[in-house]
């Protein structure tokens, strides 16, 4: 059973006269819930008492905090930690369910759902959502495979922080470097010859539940900008992580043969279908060639558009030389094109301090 059909057995009251149940914050359940999920860092220092590094169980999360959802109390801090062991054991599909739990408990349950307001301050609620809101961003960040299925023996499942780690080195500059951009388009051409390997259904299921996600996010924080007002939570780090998820499945699903993905085509195909047709050298109109893009043929009407033709340029260089790391260069481009410059400078010169000081004194960085 998927994690989207028990939602209905979840959200079903706990009692006709008391629809949200009990408090759980003190409850010995709540501290096994803690217990529960908690792990040591792997990389820390263990010191000179070795132990055996204690691992979360995921599995035992989802069953008790499903009873307690169920059973005993709808409590948003428990939905969190659902949706949490969801998305460790399901990945992109669990995050969908885990947000559209949030949402709906928030939308079914306001008035009874814990923790209660204290003398109407709604604070007590901005801490769980803050909590998911970062939780769920670092998680899907460094843990979560982008697609869902089974990597080469040789490679870990990729995620989003694998994914900018080799774009990353694909941009390393100077003679030191050389050897990591090597090694990063050896990855690269890997990676390349997997996706295209896999069947459509893959790229497609995880595109559709990122979306999906996309929209129960957008739709929780209607609700609490709604209900909440200046104590509504920020999900800015979780809705920054979908988009850069979102652009990473993108540039995956570009590398792989068949109908260009969508929605980038589509506003590539409105630019091509605006173009002026490009003369010949004799002088008369005529069609271009096949393989010429013909977005590039025209002056861009803005700066949108100037950017929505960089990305169709990138994604037909990612179908005709995918070996070639220009694609993903103008890919990052675009990216950086779409920063403030504060938060631009502070990733391009994260690990310069002179630069950042020269940066700071100038104003421009904090």
């Amino acid at each position: 059973m998927s994690a989207m059909s028990r939602l209905e057995t979840l959200l079903q009251p706990i009692a006709a006269d008391n629809p949200g149940g009990e408090p759980l914050r003190y409850a010995p359940e709540y501290d096994q819930l803690r217990e529960l999920r908690r792990e040591d860092d792997p990389s820390l220092p263990a010191g000179i008492w070795e132990s055996d590094l204690k691992r979360a169980d995921w599995s035992g999360v989802e069953r008790l905090a499903s009873a307690l959802l169920a059973e005993r109390s709808k409590d948003l801090m428990v939905a969190g930690w659902l949706g949490e062991s969801w998305l460790h054991l399901l990945g992109l599909p669990g995050l969908e369910a885990a947000l559209a739990l949030s949402a709906q408990c928030c939308e079914q349950y306001w008035d009874s759902l814990h923790p209660l307001p204290q003398q109407d301050d709604l604070s007590f609620r901005t801490g769980p959502l803050e909590w998911l809101a970062k939780t769920y961003a670092a998680t899907l960040a460094a843990q979560v495979p982008l697609l869902n299925a089974p990597p080469p023996q040789e490679r870990q499942p990729l995620t989003l922080r694998q994914w900018q780690d080799l774009n990353r080195r694909l941009l390393a500059g100077g003679d030191e470097g050389k050897l990591e951009r090597e090694q990063a388009r050896h990855e690269q051409q890997k990676l390349n010859d997997w996706v295209r390997a896999l069947p459509p259904a893959a790229l497609e299921e995880s595109r559709g539940a990122l979306a999906r996600s996309r929209q129960w996010l957008a739709r929780l924080q209607s609700w609490c900008d709604e209900r909440m007002g200046a104590d509504a939570p920020s999900y800015a780090p979780l809705s920054q992580t979908l988009e850069q998820a979102a652009q990473a499945l993108q540039e995956l699903a570009i590398l792989h043969p068949g109908p260009p993905p969508e929605p980038e085509a589509a506003a590539v195909d409105q630019a091509e279908a605006a173009a002026p047709p490009v003369l010949a050298e004799s002088g008369h109109g005529a069609p271009p060639p096949a393989s010429a893009p013909v977005f590039a043929q025209r002056e861009p009407q803005g700066r949108e558009d100037a950017y929505r033709q960089l990305r169709g340029i990138a994604d037909y260089l990612a179908r005709t030389e995918p070996h070639s790391p220009v694609p993903y260069l103008i890919y990052r481009a675009v990216e950086w094109g779409e920063k403030p410059l504060r938060e631009l400078l502070a990733e391009l010169i994260d690990s310069d301090a002179e630069a950042r000081r020269l940066w700071s004194l100038l104003g421009v960085l904090p």
